[in-house]
């Protein structure tokens, strides 16, 4: 059991010390201050959203009830520094929302690669989740969608290999108090130069339960922060 525990412990502290391939990982350099919704994909410097929703952006300095930490959705804190952003992951009509990051270098094939984020459910969902999406591409989506991205979306575009990475735990997803540190590792196939994260799966396919039976919005909606790419080096 210590044998474990202390390779667990190696394990962490070599992704801990390797870098950090996302650009802008903390979501802090944006181009305005601003105090309207589904400001993210146009105001936060190296993000876009992929698709034609409107993924929103909290921050300090914003007003008209975008800013942090109190806003339309609920209270918190960012998880560091003075922005985040938050987006529907479960609503009506399989309606989604989308963050697309960019990469400060292409990955490297055949190399393992942890992706993680910080996650807080916003107190006015009514729901909860319990798996996150994402995929790795070496050019950027740009989806006329107004739903939730599936397969079919992305290999239109790129290719029926193209895997979509499903972060998927036994407990859902409701602390609306704290950051919840969620992670995955993934194998790149080389030269991926961004990655979108939300839900790619259908709310039929979507797993999920009452969280706050008194909230306004009937959707899972979560605010994310500190978001990184890490090689995992070899022992």
């Amino acid at each position: 059991m210590r044998v474990a525990i202390l390779i667990t412990i190696i394990f962490l502290s070599f992704i801990g010390k390797t870098q950090n391939f996302v650009e802008n990982p903390g979501l802090e350099e944006k181009k305005h201050c601003i105090g309207y919704r589904g400001g993210f994909g146009y105001n936060v410097d190296s993000w876009t959203s992929p698709t034609l929703m409107t993924t929103d952006y909290f921050h300090s300095c914003n007003f008209n009830n975008v800013q942090s930490p109190d806003n339309q959705f609920g209270f918190q804190y960012p998880a560091d520094g003075q922005g985040y952003t938050g987006m529907f992951l479960y609503a009506p009509q399989n309606y989604r929302e989308y963050i697309q990051g960019t990469l400060n270098d292409t990955l490297e094939y055949g190399k393992m690669y942890e992706l993680s984020f910080h996650i807080s459910l916003a107190e006015e969902s009514k729901f909860a989740i319990r798996a996150f999406s994402f995929i790795a591409t070496d050019r950027e989506i740009h989806a006329a969608n107004r739903r939730s991205l599936n397969r079919e979306d992305v290999a239109a575009e790129f290719s029926d290999s193209l895997e979509i990475h499903v972060i998927s735990q036994k407990a859902y997803h409701q602390d609306t108090t704290h950051w919840i540190r969620i992670s995955q590792t993934f194998i790149a196939t080389g030269g991926e130069k961004y990655f979108t994260i939300g839900n790619f799966d259908t709310n039929f396919r979507t797993k999920r339960k009452k969280a706050n039976r008194k909230a306004k919005i009937k959707a899972a909606y979560y605010f994310i922060d500190k978001v990184a790419i890490r090689p995992i080096l070899e022992i």
